[in-house]
């Protein structure tokens, strides 16, 4: 009889000679005992199997983070062992490395693209098969401010523009505008649609709109209404300097 073989490890006994054989499947310092037995008595042999294998074992932080994309994430700080002495990362979204100190591997950094992403850490070294661990990264995309489409990008003294924000991703909070090149925004009437139309416009006014989707609020594309034969004055008195206009 064989005692404290590894799961995976057999014996066999052919024409008078012990074998064993197998794959062990767990790790570990195995000692057996052989005992022989027969009317003369028993007799011992013993031995030592020592199963190696690489490991890998998460330590700080969730293998699957969920984040907003253009932010730092957490961490993931995985602990390499037994024989292994290298890993790498792979799967991961752009902005996102893994790096191995010691036998610490950290993943980190700051993803530039929106999607779900499942990566996998790889462990190498001593044993000609590798171990990998997986975990996944989902990251929400940034909200988008988009643009503004105008009818007309000039109105007479008094007139109307109607406005059409496009291409935005997330939730609109409001419609701003600017009467003084963009220093100074006031919010409007609380429109929170796709289209807006300012009437009464007296003189040229700067339009955007804020919009969010949870990973902070962004503002769309400015968009500009004139005014027809508007006087500013900048450069004489005269009436009829046409720079004046």
């Amino acid at each position: 009889t064989v005692d404290n073989l590894p799961d995976g490890v057999t014996r066999s006994v052919t024409g008078g000679v012990l074998r064993i054989t197998g794959i062990p499947t767990e790790t570990g310092i195995f000692n057996y005992t052989i005992t022989n037995a027969d009317g003369c008595g028993t007799a011992n042999a013993t031995g030592t199997i020592t199963v190696q294998s690489q490991t890998i074992d998460l330590t700080t932080g969730t293998a699957s983070p969920t984040l907003c994309q253009n932010t730092a994430m957490t961490p993931i700080v995985y602990t390499i062992g037994g024989t292994a002495t290298g890993a790498s990362l792979s799967g991961q979204p752009a902005g996102v490395n893994g790096v191995l100190s010691g036998n610490t591997f950290t993943i980190s950094g700051t993803p530039s693209v929106s999607g779900t992403f499942q990566y996998i850490v790889t462990v190498s070294g001593g044993c000609a098969t590798p171990v990998a661990d997986t975990g996944t990264i989902t990251v929400t995309q940034a909200a988008v401010g988009g643009n503004i489409v105008l009818v007309s990008t000039y109105v007479c003294d008094g007139g109307t523009a109607i406005m059409t924000l496009m291409n935005q991703v997330g939730t609109i909070l409001g419609w701003q505008s600017s009467v003084d090149g963009g220093t100074t925004w006031s919010a409007l009437n609380g429109n929170t649609t796709i289209s807006e139309t300012a009437s009464g416009v007296l003189v040229p006014t700067l339009w955007r709109v804020q919009v969010s989707n949870g990973c902070g609020i962004t503002n769309s594309s400015t968009a500009t209404v004139g005014i027809h034969n508007y006087w500013t004055g900048g450069t004489s008195i005269d009436w009829n300097t046409a720079s004046n206009w």
